[in-house]
C-alpha cells in the first residue's frame, strides 16, 4: 500500500527554509555589524587573541581619558602661572624705579594689596572641580583670603606689634635697620613652611601624580607651598602692610628694597615652576602620540581577525533571500495540493 502526503513533502522544506532564515539573519547582521556574529564559532581558538587586543586597545583609551583631564588641569595652572608672572614683572620694574629715583612711594600698599589678590586668587584657580594648586587636596581651596580677620593678617599684625613693642618705637620711628631686621627674621619666619601652612595654605605639599602611559607616570600638579608663591606672598604682604602713610621713610626705603629683591627671586621661581609644568605638558602630548599610534595598531590588527567581507555577504544575503522566495512559493503551492487534485494528476 502507498500512502500520499503533503506532509512528507513539505516537512523537509521547512527545515530548509528554518536553516536559510537563520543563515540569513545571521548574514544581515554581520553585513549591518561588519563582524562576525559569533566570534567563537569563527575564530576558535583565536578568540583570546582578539580579546586581548580589544582589552589592551581598552587600557589605552583608559590613558588617553586620563590624559586628557590631566592636561586640562595643567592648561589651567599654565594660565595663572602667566598671569602670576605679568603681575610679578610689572610690580618689579615699578620698584627698581621707585629705588632708582628715589620717586614717592605712595601707591606702592595699593600695588601690592592687588598683587597679593591676584596671587591668592590664581593659587585658587579651579579647573574640572578641581583646585589646580591644591597638591592631592584638590577639594580644598589652597590659600585663604588676606582679610582683616584672616588668621595670616592677624599674625602679621601680632608680629609687628611685639617687635615694636619689645624695640621700644613705632611705626613712625622704627629706623630703617630695624625694618631690615624684622622683615628678615620675625615676619620672614611666617612665609616659611611651617608658618605658611600655618596661616596661609590648605594645599597639599604632595602634587598628583599621573600614570600617562603603561610604563611612564608624571607629576601633574602645583602645590601652593612651593617656595616660590611664599616668596611672592611675603613680598606682597610687606608692600601692603609697610608702605603705608603711617610708616617712617627710612622704614618704607628698606620694606621696598627687600620687596624688590623678593620679587625677583619670586620671578626665577615662578618661570621654574611654569617650565616644569611645560615639559610635563610635552610629555603628556608625547604620550598621546605614542598611545595614539599604539591602538591604530592593536585596533587595525583586531579588525583584521573579526572583520568580514561585506561585499561577498551581500551577494549571500542576495541569494538566501531568493531562495527564501522560491521556498515559501513552493511550500504555498504544495499546502495547496489535495487527495483530489492529485488523484486527478494522476
Amino acid at each position: 500500500m502507498t500512502y500520499i502526503s503533503s506532509s512528507s513533502m513539505t516537512s523537509p522544506l521547512r527545515s530548509s527554509i528554518l536553516n536559510a532564515q537563520s543563515a540569513l539573519t545571521q548574514a544581515q547582521t554581520e553585513v549591518s555589524t561588519g563582524t562576525y556574529a559569533d566570534i567563537g564559532l569563527q575564530l576558535g581558538g583565536g578568540t583570546g587573541h582578539l580579546l586581548s587586543l580589544r582589552s589592551n586597545v581598552d587600557a589605552l583609551n583608559t590613558y588617553t581619558q586620563t590624559n586628557a583631564v590631566a592636561s586640562t588641569r595643567l592648561s589651567a595652572t599654565d594660565t595663572a602661572l602667566t598671569a602670576m608672572l605679568s603681575t610679578a614683572q610689572t610690580l618689579s620694574a615699578t620698584l627698581t624705579s621707585a629705588q632708582s629715583s628715589g620717586s614717592s612711594l605712595t601707591g606702592l600698599a595699593q600695588a601690592g594689596q592687588g598683587a597679593l589678590e591676584g596671587l591668592i586668587g590664581g593659587l585658587n584657580t579651579s579647573a574640572g572641580g578641581q583646585f589646580v594648586f591644591a597638591g592631592t587636596a584638590t577639594q580644598t581651596t589652597p590659600i585663604a583670603d588676606y582679610t582683616a580677620t584672616s588668621s595670616a593678617k592677624s599674625a602679621v599684625e601680632t608680629a609687628f606689634q611685639a617687635y615694636l613693642t619689645a624695640n621700644g618705637v613705632t611705626a613712625s620711628t622704627i629706623s630703617g635697620s630695624q625694618m631690615q631686621s624684622f622683615l628678615s627674621n620675625q615676619f620672614a619666619s611666617l612665609f616659611s613652611s611651617g608658618g605658611w601652612q600655618s596661616s596661609w595654605s590648605s594645599a597639599s605639599s604632595q602634587t598628583m601624580t599621573t600614570s600617562i602611559t603603561p610604563s611612564q607616570t608624571a607629576s601633574t600638579s602645583v602645590s601652593a607651598n612651593q617656595g616660590a608663591f611664599q616668596t611672592m606672598a611675603q613680598a606682597y604682604t610687606m608692600l601692603t602692610e609697610f608702605t603705608g602713610d603711617g610708616m617712617s621713610a627710612d622704614a618704607k626705603a628698606a620694606v621696598v628694597a627687600t620687596a624688590g629683591k623678593l620679587v625677583s627671586t619670586g620671578i626665577a621661581g615662578l618661570t621654574e615652576v611654569q617650565a616644569g609644568v611645560g615639559v610635563t605638558q610635552t610629555a603628556i602630548s608625547q604620550a598621546n602620540t605614542q598611545i595614539g599610534a599604539q591602538t591604530t595598531l592593536l585596533s587595525s590588527s583586531a579588525t583584521n581577525l573579526d572583520s568580514v567581507d561585506t561585499y561577498a555577504l551581500s551577494s549571500q544575503v542576495t541569494q538566501l533571500q531568493t531562495q527564501l522566495e522560491a521556498s515559501y512559493s513552493l511550500t504555498s503551492r504544495l499546502q495547496q495540493l489535495s487527495l483530489v487534485n492529485y488523484l486527478t494528476a494522476g
